[in-house]
């Protein structure tokens, strides 16, 4: 409840705040000229990504510098985007957001199923509060903040909320990043309702920065001296679990599927086991083609 009354009354106070700063393309620009590849847009989900100072070109010239490294993490990366972009594409066109949106994910974790020190978790780095708060089932057997489909779903849910409090795409994606009862905190703070109007010392300066560069670096990425990894979505079929399976392992066996696969595709999965219950009726597991 007190966070529900934060945002509520973060968003009461945001639309009563004013954008300080006059956007000027010709000196927008001036703050450009020492980065040799620029992108080739500065737009992220139909709206200009701003560098009203000169402070904001340092946020975009360290993400530029860092995220279009020529090293083996950027490559692994690039990779997995080929097969998850195209996945993500999909299930934001369904929630009618804006594609570049899943560029949050690249930003967030590199696609991989990481923890970090906050508790967040997976592609989306979801914590646990807001996880349940979009529906996402985390407990002793199962989180499924790590698995990429029902999450990816979860953070649609969570991106349509945001874009409600705050009626742009590039306050919706920093919210997203550090909450949005701390932007509004910040909005209040510098007395301003736009991110580029913030005071970009604070941590979440440089995130439009960072998902402005990994769309150009995913889009053009010969740009930047790398290979283009052809397009391909991840390809599993469903099965529908409706009883408790003591052992997977053995439920594995029994079908020839090899555990350690399944695992792999199902990383939602925690325990060696699969409990139904009045609250869990059912499951959708993935099942490797073979």
């Amino acid at each position: 409840m007190v966070g529900v009354s934060l945002s509520l009354s973060g968003y009461i106070l945001y639309h009563s705040l004013s954008f300080s700063l006059p956007y000027k393309q010709e000196q927008e620009l001036a703050f450009q000229h020492k980065i040799a590849k620029l992108p080739d847009s500065l737009v992220f989900a139909d709206e200009l990504v701003h560098f009203k100072t000169t402070d904001a070109y340092k946020q975009f010239y360290k993400e530029y510098k860092y995220r279009t490294a020529r090293n083996a993490s950027t490559i692994s990366t690039l990779r997995k985007a080929a097969i998850w972009l195209p996945f993500f594409s999909d299930i934001l066109k369904r929630y009618k957001l804006p594609d570049d949106l899943k560029y949050v994910a690249l930003a967030e974790s590199n696609l991989s199923n990481a923890y970090s020190p906050r508790g967040a978790v997976g592609f989306w780095q979801f914590t646990e509060l807001t996880a349940k708060q979009f529906g996402l089932r985390i407990n002793e057997e199962i989180d499924e903040r790590l698995d990429p489909e029902k999450s990816t779903y979860a953070a649609c849910k969570y991106f349509t909320k945001l874009y409600q409090y705050f009626n742009s795409w590039s306050s919706a994606a920093a919210a997203y990043n550090c909450g949005e009862a701390y932007l509004f905190y910040l909005f209040n703070k510098h007395q301003v309702n736009s991110y580029y109007d913030l005071n970009f010392k604070i941590e979440t300066a440089g995130y439009m920065y960072r998902l402005l560069i990994i769309k150009d670096l995913h889009e053009h990425p010969k740009k930047y001296g790398f290979k283009n990894y052809k397009a391909s979505k991840p390809v599993y079929k469903k099965l529908k679990i409706e009883a408790t399976i003591p052992n997977l392992a053995k439920w594995c066996t029994e079908r020839e599927i090899i555990y350690s696969e399944f695992l792999k595709i199902n990383p939602w999965i925690l325990k060696h086991s699969l409990t139904v219950t009045e609250e869990i009726p059912f499951y959708w597991i993935s099942l490797p083609n073979q």
